[in-house]
């Protein structure tokens, strides 16, 4: 049976100091226990466990179990791995200094058996963690034991020997430069050249959301289809209301992250970046909307 997979990346601002931040999530207990939609259990040699109920494709209800451990912590890392009879999972976090506190670079990798596992899991413990790093409980933590390796002694220098002269070398030819991998954000979140991408984009996929959806359900459509994605040089995600309310546009990696959003709601334009996103929900989230993706075959 092939190997089903589902991951999620994501950005946050924590109210935390960074290694606060490293030591709260270290405390696998403590952390996962702020975590909604998830149950912890703690056995008495101090093994921590991770429970969490998903459905599957066919809509068949499934009780997750891991057993939790720590797999490495640095000065400003941590990786924790989940392991279970359906699926397994992978948390790794990147944590940095910033005005407030920390950011944090989170992705999540889950692989599973079974269909549906996986994106629902991921979906579920997203939207969780999103809502937990947005505000952070106030308990009191340790800093992680941050193992440092130990600096290999000086080497005792040979001998220098007197060289011969070397002829100078011909110029060498410039090396070719390397095509970066990087996206024009600030090209992206203009309405104008949105439209031109729109032109040489394929249609992957529709769906119609009642009022009350989320950005999960937005995450979820990316996961579904990232395969698909990475097929192309971007993709982009439009959002519509049948009364032409709002028309919003997502710009998305080919590894699945939103770029920021440019568009209309009530005659009021919105632009901002992936961090504003959340703020801006609520005025969508009202509205029944078709949500539409797309995979842009050409930068211009």
């Amino acid at each position: 049976m092939p190997i089903i997979g589902a991951y999620v990346i994501f950005s946050t601002s924590v109210t935390m100091e960074p290694l606060s931040l490293l030591g709260f999530m270290y405390d696998l207990q403590t952390f996962f226990k702020n975590v909604k939609n998830v149950k912890t259990l703690a056995s008495k040699e101090g093994k921590v466990s991770l429970q969490a109920k998903v459905k599957t494709f066919h809509g068949f209800d499934r009780e997750l179990v891991f057993d939790l451990n720590v797999e490495s912590v640095t000065q400003n890392s941590i990786i924790i791995k989940g392991s279970g009879e359906l699926a397994d999972f992978v948390l790794k976090a990147e944590v940095k200094p910033a005005d407030k506190g920390s950011m944090a670079d989170i992705r999540i990798n889950c692989e599973s058996k079974e269909g549906g596992v996986c994106n629902n899991f991921v979906s579920l413990l997203y939207s969780g963690l999103l809502e937990l790093f947005e505000r952070p409980p106030k308990v009191s933590v340790k800093p992680p034991p941050i193992t440092v390796p130990p600096t290999p002694p000086t080497p005792t220098p040979a001998p220098v020997k007197p060289e011969a002269p070397v002829p100078t070398p011909a110029p060498a030819a410039p090396a070719p430069k390397r095509e970066e991998e990087e996206y024009p954000v600030e090209k992206l979140l203009d309405e104008t050249y949105l439209a031109v991408l729109m032109l040489k984009s394929d249609l992957i996929t529709t769906k119609n959301l009642s009022p009350g959806w989320t950005i999960n359900d937005l995450v979820k459509t990316t996961l579904e289809s990232i395969r698909e994605i990475a097929k192309y040089k971007l993709a982009l995600i439009t959002i519509r209301d049948p009364l032409n309310r709002m028309s919003v546009t997502i710009p998305v990696s080919r590894a699945g992250d939103f770029m920021g959003f440019v568009g209309v709601v009530d005659n009021k334009p919105l632009k901002g970046y992936t961090s504003d996103l959340e703020k801006t929900m609520p005025i969508m989230t009202r509205m029944p909307v078709t949500i539409r993706l797309w995979g842009v075959k050409e930068l211009v």
